[in-house]
């Protein structure tokens, strides 16, 4: 039997322990562990576009949707992404960047563009990997002040394509390529410097799972969950007001929104700790509201059962 059959057949006898994680609320060890090892283990039992049947179960309960429905959103999330990382690393020339660029939609511009001129410092934009992030995050710059410099977190580096298309991207938004920062290399001293010290726009991601650093304990479809609270921490730090960005498709074209700010302070009868855990909620609220219209875009959608595994830090 190979690798792949008999770790398919262990997790297959283990799935209706691994379902107690969701109904009890417990911190078993042996249950995370097992879910754990469930949520490693997809790459090996997603096979040709077919979805195990343990990460199906597990989304169906997690989501409140039968299984078949699960399996469905499953499939038009495999073929988003794979839609998305062929528009993301293909050699693309000026003429069609510009074209898929005006073609973003933002909300509500007006006021955006308004509320974003009317503030006097930094704020900080904390998206989430919905939709066509990629190429409807840098749409924000036409909102930015003048003044405002712009500094974006990039996940990674990309292929030789993808960072040609991202240069001919900046270069329709009027951002210059060297504003952005790879994650590796954006330390928290080094962001809470240029917050304080310059007029700045930082764009960073919210929607990240406690394997990316620092988290904390939050209520995600009604269940206990762990989120990177990374931003959050960084906002409340500085003073720094957030304001979450959400990309998504309609159906016929792509389009942004820019919720209100969220109030980073730590407020009377908190300590840092509670206003992180606070902010976080809000950050991971405006999430779930977007998971319950259209699941299916959201990038992280099958590795989602890993956010309900307790870290071994807490």
């Amino acid at each position: 039997m190979s690798s792949e059959r008999w770790l398919q057949a262990c997790l297959s006898r283990q799935l209706e322990r691994v379902r107690d994680v969701f109904w009890c609320d417990t911190q078993d060890q042996e249950r995370y562990r097992l879910l754990r090892l469930l949520c490693r283990a997809e790459t090996l039992i997603c096979r040709g576009g077919a979805y195990g049947t343990e990460l199906v179960a597990l989304l169906s309960i997690l989501l409140h949707e039968p299984e078949s429905h699960c399996r469905r959103i499953l499939q038009r999330h495999q073929a988003g992404l794979r839609l998305l990382e062929e528009r993301r690393h293909r050699w693309r020339g000026t003429r069609e960047v510009y074209r898929y660029q005006e073609a973003v939609r933002l909300d509500n511009e007006p006021e955006v563009m308004a509320l974003l001129s009317d503030h006097p410092g930094s704020v900080i934009l904390a998206a989430y990997h919905l939709g066509d992030y990629v190429h409807c995050l840098p749409r924000l710059s036409a909102c930015q002040p003048m003044d405002r410099k712009r500094l974006v977190i990039r996940m990674e580096a990309g292929s030789p394509a993808s960072q040609h298309n991202q240069r001919r991207i900046c270069e329709q938004t009027g951002m210059s390529f060297a504003e952005t920062v790879p994650s590796q290399e954006a330390e928290p001293l080094f962001l809470r410097r240029r917050l304080l010290e310059s007029r700045i726009a930082l764009l960073t991601f919210c929607d990240l799972s406690a394997d990316w650093g620092a988290s904390c304990e939050v209520e995600f479809l009604s269940r206990r969950a762990w989120f990177s609270n990374a931003a959050p921490g960084l906002a409340i730090a500085t003073g720094t007001p957030l304001m979450p960005v959400v990309c998504w498709h309609d159906g016929s074209r792509n389009r942004v929104r820019l919720e209100p700010f969220v109030d980073a302070r730590v407020l009377p009868g908190e300590n840092f700790a509670t206003a992180v855990q606070r902010v976080t909620q809000r950050l991971v609220d405006h999430l779930q509201a977007e998971l319950e219209r259209h699941p299916e875009q959201w990038r992280y959608l099958a590795a989602m059962p890993s956010y309900f595994v307790r870290p071994q830090s807490v």
